[in-house]
């Protein structure tokens, strides 16, 4: 009598899983099967689909070595801070990853803010400023008052640590503990301080233009300061008890999705604070997006975000920790 071959039974592990969950205790996760998609415990360089699949990054690859920070792109050129042994560089990364020197001879170890305005990259690290214009760096602008005598205090602008730009021409800037707003649209090397100046109990974290005002934080709380009439004039709106993590602040303007449950589509702002990713709205309204599921790792001082593809991207890390060569994710290959 012949023997049957026994088939090995088909197993799934897992059919889709609901991504990382760090709030809770790993033996409280959702396993997976009948009870829902499986949640993480840990995710160790993964990606994870709107479907719940996950696979395995694409990698990268090593572009230069070397300490790299700052790094910048709003639409147009692509920077980066390279710190040297005497000093900071600001550097142009070309679509081929090759490396233009733009500007050397600035101080060590200080971030770098930045802004594309029109065809102009303004930059600011606190003490050294200005701004790029085809690959080659000019010192900022000086303004000139245009109107009726005046008995006005205008001085130079405070090199920033922060920029912002609303349209209509108006540039608001942090400095240290401080915000100023130029004085006329455009004018962006005239500043009143007198007028434009709002303080803080600490230096500046976070300064994200949107379409009703700016979201502005000292790393304590953060604030929505709504655009009113006049030139100077916005209503400064208490919207979070959590500071920002300076360098968090992603360049790129999310896509809000109706089939997302907002109640008002349109653009907003993605930063990270202590517990997590957050989202500033057009309106000034403000969403936790991974409130109950994960927070930032203790500790960590400076943060940076990326959107991709309407995906946000984070990562937080002592800033100065360690040297990190410059590096390039591995696109998918079709």
């Amino acid at each position: 009598m012949a023997g049957r071959t026994a088939h090995p039974q088909h197993v799934s592990l897992y059919e889709a899983t609901a991504g990382l969950v760090t709030r809770l205790d790993p033996q409280r996760l959702t396993p997976g099967g009948a009870e829902g998609p499986m949640e993480l415990a840990e995710a160790v360089n993964i990606a994870i689909d709107e479907r719940g699949l996950a696979e395995l990054r694409h990698g990268d690859f090593l572009l230069a070595e070397g300490r790299f920070h700052s790094l910048f792109s709003d639409g147009g050129d692509c920077f980066v801070i390279r710190e040297r042994e005497n000093d900071a560089a600001i550097m142009r990364v070309a679509a081929d990853g090759t490396l233009t020197g733009v500007r050397s001879g600035l101080t060590k170890n200080r971030p770098m803010g930045w802004r594309r305005i029109n065809q102009d990259t303004f930059y600011g690290n606190g003490l050294e400023c200005g701004f790029i214009r085809d690959g080659v760096s000019y010192p900022w602008p000086v303004g000139e008052y245009f109107g009726p005598e005046a008995d006005m205090a205008f001085e130079p602008m405070p090199a920033p640590n922060l920029i912002g730009f609303r349209p209509g021409g108006q540039m608001i800037i942090a400095k240290g503990a401080a915000i100023y707003i130029n004085h006329q649209p455009f004018q962006f090397g005239y500043f009143n301080r007198a007028a434009g100046y709002i303080g803080f109990e600490a230096d500046v974290t976070l300064l994200a233009d949107v379409r009703d005002g700016f979201f502005a934080s000292d790393g304590l709380r953060t604030w929505f300061f709504r655009k009113l009439d006049a030139w100077y004039h916005y209503r400064q709106e208490l919207v979070s008890d959590r500071g920002a993590l300076p360098g968090s602040l992603a360049h790129d303007r999310a896509r809000l999705q109706e089939d997302a449950g907002m109640e008002e589509p349109g653009f907003g702002r993605i930063w990270a604070d202590a517990e997590g990713l957050v989202l500033g709205t057009d309106n000034g309204g403000v969403i936790e997006l991974t409130q109950g599921r994960v927070r930032c790792p203790a500790g960590r001082t400076r943060g940076a975000c990326l959107v991709k593809d309407n995906i946000a991207l984070h990562t937080a890390l002592p800033f100065g920790e360690d040297d990190e060569a410059l590096r390039y994710e591995r696109p998918e290959v079709l």
